[in-house]
């Protein structure tokens, strides 16, 4: 499901419970719609993910090179002890910008990203 907030133009999509070989249908049928959205930055709240494996975390890359192609920021949020440690062994927490909540993202961050896309529509 993908929840939208217009004004810090920030797409939110809350995770299934299982990332596996049956969520990357859904995964990127989300990321779909988040390329439609045109925002400047994508939340995955991953605080619902109690079971991550080796295609979870390929569709979790396809859905951060996605974001990248689109010149947008993705975010993973809420993010368990048990998923972080996966990330930390694959070495995607040096991949993915990971917070702990999506209210713990700095105003900052969103308004810089508006500026830098701003900047790169202009030029």
């Amino acid at each position: 499901m993908v929840a939208s907030n217009l004004l810090n133009q920030v797409a939110a999509v809350q995770m299934q419970s299982r990332l596996d070989a049956q969520a990357t249908i859904w995964l990127s049928e989300q990321v779909e719609q988040l390329k439609q959205a045109e925002q400047t930055m994508w939340v995955f709240d991953m605080a619902p993910v109690e079971f991550l494996d080796g295609q979870g975390l390929l569709s979790l890359v396809a859905a951060r090179r996605a974001a990248y192609e689109a010149n947008v920021q993705l975010v993973l949020c809420g993010v368990s002890k048990s998923i972080q440690m996966i990330f930390d062994l694959a070495q995607l927490d040096q991949v993915f910008a990971i917070v702990e909540t999506a209210e713990a993202l700095p105003v900052s961050m969103t308004n810089r990203l508006l500026v830098e896309r701003n900047l790169n529509q202009a030029a």
